[in-house]
């Protein structure tokens, strides 16, 4: 059975808020992949995980992806992590180049 995950995308101060609740995982990446692609791309991106309780290695590929999309536009790209991605993204290594902060505010 598919995991839900909901995503709200909404401009704020500048920059595009993009809040993901639920797990993300293979039954559902490619939701976050939509919603990355539908994004504004002339803004800076600060991604709220904050809660998302369980990812997998697809979601993270994710994760890296925008993060290099993101970039190559030349804009910012912030994450607002859940204790289990950081324990993810310090795992494979991707906190040497994923900009985190503890909130959104």
């Amino acid at each position: 059975m598919p995991t839900d995950v909901r995503i709200e995308a909404v401009p704020s101060d500048g920059c595009l808020v993009m809040t993901v609740v639920g797990e993300v995982d293979l039954d559902n990446f490619q939701q976050l992949e939509d919603a990355f692609a539908d994004a504004d791309p002339s803004l800076p991106l600060v991604l709220d995980l904050s809660r998302v309780p369980f990812m997998d290695s697809i979601g993270l590929r994710t994760l890296a992806q925008a993060h290099r999309a993101t970039r190559a536009r030349g804009a910012a790209f912030v994450l607002v992590p859940s204790p289990a991605v950081v324990q993810l993204i310090a795992v494979s290594g991707l906190d040497r180049i994923l900009a985190t902060r503890p909130s959104v505010a």
